[in-house]
């Protein structure tokens, strides 16, 4: 028996010393643990999976690439990931996680170890998976064309939801992109956010009436650049983005037309034809 309790302890040592030459010392989080910050495993399927399909297929030198060979310490990298946390040191360890990174946040790579990039983030500095990382700005951010239709499993789509969290639950759904998402989206990058609190539903031809009052929220009748553009034809409401506003008073403005089969299009409208369609323009401080 004594013999016995020898061998098992010398198998316990081995087995020690082979799982902290892998993984370092210290304990790895149980598998069964879940982080509550995640989104429902579906949505992250169908992020993941459709990402990872556009950065495999490498239509053009744009794509993504996750290559570690490619990663420069000093460059500026944006997070490609719906769940990317940052750890204070480079293991995946109990209580290691400093906060999640929203996805496409930029951050500044200072070295790299193994399969870790140390980075920098605002006045924050952590550890990220390397895979995590994206080089160009175009492999996070929606690229739209002119004419292009965007179904809930296309790339530029899924991108889009990737980046405002999926805040109308397109994803779930399946539901082709729609002007609401899209309008919020140009907001984010505006840096500018509606709070809607509670109120649903935020369907297009309603968001005058809804956020009438609210704080930060300015109404008008005049466009204004970065302005929520918003009118009714035929009972029915439309978004669009007012990308600038000229000297003559006439105006850029991007859109998703739904009811086209979630149709992007970019077109100028002189003071004459804006004015026909009686719309208010709904600016975010």
């Amino acid at each position: 028996m004594g013999t016995m309790n020898v061998l098992l302890a010398v198998v316990d040592d081995l087995l020690m010393f082979i799982r902290e030459s892998l993984f370092g010392s210290v304990a790895l989080l149980p598998t069964k643990q879940k982080r509550k910050e995640l989104p429902t495993p579906d949505v992250v399927d169908v992020f993941t999976d459709t990402l990872q399909e556009y950065a495999q297929s490498t239509p053009s030198p744009d794509a993504v690439v996750y290559s570690p060979a490619l990663l420069h310490t000093g460059e500026q990298y944006y997070i490609g990931s719906i769940d990317a946390y940052v750890y204070a040191d480079p293991v995946i360890a109990f209580d290691n996680a400093l906060q999640l990174l929203s996805y496409g946040t930029s951050v500044r790579l200072l070295q790299l170890q193994g399969r870790w990039a140390q980075v920098r983030f605002g006045d924050f500095i952590g550890w990220v998976l390397k895979d995590t990382l994206c080089s160009a700005v175009t492999d996070v951010y929606p690229q739209f064309e002119e004419g292009g239709r965007y179904p809930h499993d296309q790339s530029e789509t899924v991108k889009l939801r990737a980046y405002i969290n999926d805040v109308f639950g397109g994803t779930r759904g399946e539901f082709p992109l729609t002007s609401e998402e899209y309008v919020h989206y140009k907001l984010r990058t505006k840096k500018r956010t509606i709070a809607w609190g509670e109120e649903r539903s935020r369907i297009a031809g309603t968001w005058q009436r809804k956020l009438k009052g609210k704080q930060g929220i300015y109404i008008r009748i005049t466009p204004a650049t970065d302005a929520v553009m918003e009118y009714v034809i035929d009972d029915l409401g439309y978004l669009a983005f007012v990308e600038a506003v000229y000297p003559d008073n006439s105006i850029k403005i991007s859109e998703i037309v739904t009811e086209e089969g979630s149709l992007y299009r970019q077109q100028t409208l002189t003071s004459e034809v804006w004015k026909e369609l009686r719309p208010v323009f709904i600016t975010v401080a």
